[in-house]
């Protein structure tokens, strides 16, 4: 019996892969077609939404959501002004050492987030 499940799943699974390998590509003007959709509906949905994360910026608010993932907003909100003194743009980041941004998240109970930071440098520097 059970072997037969396996080979209807596998056989389904194959199924979809050799669809999903057919359909077109969706353009670029089709993303963005459809990415402002669903904003649209979103802000519809949800009209007064605020985000609990105190940031400048994308790159702020980027890293402080990677930081909020391990604790509170409002834990992040006390320890990210103290990170974006430091390190207040993309490029100051990119250019800092694990070591440099560890000892931060360390005294912010937040240890091995400052990995998790500095990977940010990749597709920056």
């Amino acid at each position: 019996m059970s072997g037969f499940g396996t080979t209807n799943l596998q056989h389904s699974r194959s199924a979809q892969s050799t669809k999903a390998r057919h359909q077109k590509r969706e353009t670029l003007q089709e993303k963005i077609a459809r990415a402002g959709g669903i904003t649209a509906r979103l802000s519809q949905a949800y009209p007064e939404v605020e985000c609990p994360l105190i940031h400048r910026d994308t790159f702020e608010l980027l890293v402080a959501v990677i930081l909020s993932a391990q604790c509170t907003d409002a834990a992040v909100n006390k320890v990210t002004p103290a990170l974006f003194r430091r390190f207040p743009d993309a490029a100051s980041l990119s250019s800092a050492s694990t070591a440099e941004i560890e000892p931060d998240s360390i005294s912010w109970s937040l240890s091995g987030e400052g990995k998790v930071v500095a990977t940010l440098r990749a597709p920056i520097g």
